[in-house]
């Protein structure tokens, strides 16, 4: 008989263990910060697990907020932004299953859903999945350690203390732009870690400063609108599923970017 664990207030069948990162809510800033991020792109991949370029997923509950469907659309074009790399090889696909939900824990297959009170309680997001109200979405990664091999990985966005928004509908003032919030789970998707400022909490020297500019920082606002990748995220998830050689341009870009991002490494060690 497999034996029953307790990791982190979510119930694990061993020798499973979970991985949890997402997006604050909050500008996160410490002091001024620096105008140039200084993160080295070489340790925003996780080595938690293995990471893997594909995904196929199950699309379960969309925001209470949206009625028109474009809540599902555009997690399908932040997948898109993604997916589209010359620089990366990374794919997805979309599943529809009838597969119910087991919040929190592993069910076979990779489920992207809005937690709301309608469809999982009032108190799923901060006692059944044990996330911070602050939490905007969380991505959730089940492995084996002693292997580092993945067995799934959840996003779940906090439609409980949140609200949404997309272009077409919404909470406009207050709401979550929906494509702008996906686009940083799905880097952890891809094996992306959160990235933080000096003076915040989870901050390793690696990560240099002045780092508002990366999809893969940890804290975001509502009125956030960007939908763009930046060059350390493009380096990054490029090192760990590198695609097919980029054209000459867009090479002298990212060597660009990778000047501005170490420039002020040596003044920061």
């Amino acid at each position: 008989m497999r034996r029953l664990v307790w990791v982190c207030g979510l119930m694990l069948l061993a020798p499973i263990s979970v991985a949890r990162a997402g997006l604050l809510s909050g500008t996160g800033l410490v002091g001024g910060g620096e105008a140039i991020a200084t993160a080295d792109v070489g340790h925003m991949v996780t080595a938690d697990y293995v990471t893997r370029s594909d995904y196929t997923f199950d699309f379960l509950y969309g925001s209470k907020d949206i009625s028109d469907g474009s809540d599902f659309a555009s997690v399908l074009r932040a997948f898109d932004t993604w997916t589209s790399l010359p620089e990366a090889d990374l794919t997805y696909r979309y599943r529809p299953s009838r597969a119910a939900a087991n919040l929190g824990g592993i069910n076979g297959h990779n489920d992207i859903t809005w937690v709301s009170a309608d469809h999982f309680g009032a108190d799923a997001w901060t006692d059944v999945l044990g996330f911070s109200e602050r939490s905007i979405a969380v991505t959730v990664t089940w492995y084996y350690p002693d292997t580092g091999r993945i067995s799934e990985r959840d996003i779940y966005f906090n439609d409980i203390h949140m609200s949404w928004r997309t272009d077409t509908d919404g909470v406009h003032q207050g709401g979550y732009l929906v494509e702008h919030i996906a686009l940083h789970e799905i880097g952890h998707i891809y094996g992306l870690r959160d990235v933080y400022n000096p003076g915040q909490s989870g901050y390793a020297s690696w990560m240099g400063s002045g780092n508002e500019g990366l999809t893969m920082y940890a804290y975001t606002t509502w009125w956030s609108d960007d939908v763009t990748l930046s060059a350390a995220d493009i380096l990054a998830v490029a090192s760990a599923h590198p695609g097919a050689v980029p054209e000459p341009a867009t090479l002298v870009l990212l060597a660009l970017g990778a000047v501005l991002l170490r420039r002020r490494r040596s003044a920061l060690t």
